[in-house]
């Protein structure tokens, strides 16, 4: 990371949707139809407002003359989906006052 952006490294653990295409009885629906349980690290961007976690997988630091960092392979994942958010390195960051 340059030394203007410091985002913390995270491990975020999340429910996700998931569709299966194979045929079940009815009554083994409920049993059988879960959703997945995932883990994905990279640099967390934001926790807004609106409920969105976002990370991003690879940061290109601003060089000598540009203004901005850089990401990419950007993933947006439903708050609601979070379970949960371990910090690897950097802290998280401090709760805005309202």
């Amino acid at each position: 990371m340059s030394r203007r952006t410091k985002l913390p490294l995270v491990e975020v653990e999340w429910l996700d949707a998931m569709t299966h295409t194979e045929m079940w009885a009815l009554s083994d629906v409920e049993e059988k139809a879960q959703l997945t349980r995932r883990i994905t690290s990279g640099y967390l961007i934001a926790e807004t407002e609106d409920g969105r976690t976002i990370i991003a997988h690879t940061s290109d630091p601003a060089e000598k003359g540009d203004t901005e960092d850089y990401v990419t392979d950007v993933t947006v994942i439903p708050t609601g989906w979070v379970q949960g958010v371990k910090y690897i390195k950097g802290k998280p960051p401090k709760k805005r006052r309202k």
